[in-house]
């Protein structure tokens, strides 16, 4: 089935971008108990739809491996409604918390951005910018209300004081 044929490719492109050493062909064809000529089937179409895979020779032997420097990047399954809402959380986070939590909420949102598609990745930016304009107005507005508040009160006090 064509369905599985693609499942199979996935599996191979999950065990060799995550082996350091590579692997023979006998070895994928036995962690997924599939026919030896199946896998070379799929390696040798994967390579032709541009996934970086190469052999090494190791005397008798081949290893298939992944070149160097390659990284499979995921999509990130999130709509920009729902990185709003981890930016406010990240927002929210940091202003509770001066610690390790902060730190991580950071890591995590980096990762996350990181694997952004270039579109979104503006469009998050732009919401960004203009959240923290906005918090930070209504803070310093704040501020100033409060403050404008405390001077009053303390006027008050020295007149009913004389």
């Amino acid at each position: 089935m064509r369905g599985d044929r693609l499942a199979r490719q996935w599996r191979i492109i999950q065990l060799l971008t995550h082996s350091r050493t590579g692997l023979s062909v006998a070895e994928i064809a036995k962690q997924l108990d599939e026919p030896v000529r199946s896998i070379y089937r799929d390696l040798e179409a994967l390579q032709k739809a541009g996934f970086p895979f190469y052999t090494s020779r190791e005397g008798r032997h081949s290893r298939w491996k992944v070149m160097e420097g390659y990284e499979l990047k995921m999509a990130v399954p999130f709509t920009l409604e729902e990185l709003k809402v981890l930016e406010v959380a990240r927002y929210l986070v940091r202003s509770m918390s001066k610690g390790s939590l902060s730190g991580l909420m950071d890591t995590l949102v980096g990762k996350i951005h990181a694997a952004l598609p270039p579109g979104l990745a503006e469009k998050l930016a732009g919401f960004q910018d203009q959240f923290c304009d906005s918090v930070l107005h209504k803070r310093i507005g704040s501020d100033l209300e409060r403050a404008s508040r405390k001077a009053k009160l303390s006027r008050r006090l020295l007149n009913s004081r004389r």
